[in-house]
C-alpha cells in the first residue's frame, strides 16, 4: 500500500511507498491531462487532489515504469478510478498510444465531448501533447 503525499498535476502524483523504496513518482495511466499552465490545467490537478490527497492507493510490487522512470499505475482513490473520473469530467485526453488497451476511457471521452463537458466545451481544445509542443522552447 502506498500512500498518497503529493499531487502534481493532472496526470501526475507522489505517493509513499514503502514496498518501491520510500516517496515513489506516479503517472495515471490511460490519460493525459492538460499541463498546469494550460487552460484546464489547474482544474484537473484540483479534481485529483480532491479525490487522492492523503489516501490509500495500491501499487503493483513490479510495476511498469516511463520513460521519466515514474511508476504507471491505474489509480483509485476511495473506490474512484481517477483516470476514469478526470475524462467523464472532460478535465483529461485519453493517452492515444495506449488508447487500445482503456476501451471505457475511449467510451467516456466520447460522451464528454458529445456532452461538451469541460475542455470539451471550447471551441478548439488543445491537447497537452500539442501544448507541449508549441511551448517547448519557452
Amino acid at each position: 500500500m502506498c500512500t498518497v503525499t503529493r499531487v502534481s498535476d493532472g496526470d501526475s502524483l507522489r505517493a509513499l511507498c514503502p514496498g518501491l523504496g520510500g516517496v515513489t513518482r506516479i503517472r495515471l495511466r490511460g490519460i493525459d491531462a492538460p499541463e498546469l499552465r494550460q487552460r484546464y490545467g489547474q482544474q484537473a490537478r484540483q479534481a485529483v487532489l480532491a479525490l487522492c490527497q492523503k489516501q490509500a492507493i495500491r501499487i503493483p510490487a513490479r510495476p511498469a515504469r516511463d520513460r521519466y522512470q515514474r511508476v504507471l499505475a491505474d489509480v483509485h482513490c476511495g473506490g474512484v478510478d481517477v483516470s476514469l473520473r478526470l475524462v467523464q469530467s472532460g478535465l483529461a485526453w485519453v493517452y492515444r498510444p495506449t488508447a487500445a488497451e482503456y476501451p471505457r476511457l475511449v467510451q467516456a471521452e466520447r460522451r464528454a465531448q458529445r456532452a461538451r463537458l469541460g475542455l470539451w466545451g471550447d471551441a478548439h481544445p488543445v491537447a497537452p501533447w500539442t501544448w507541449r509542443r508549441q511551448h517547448a522552447n519557452r
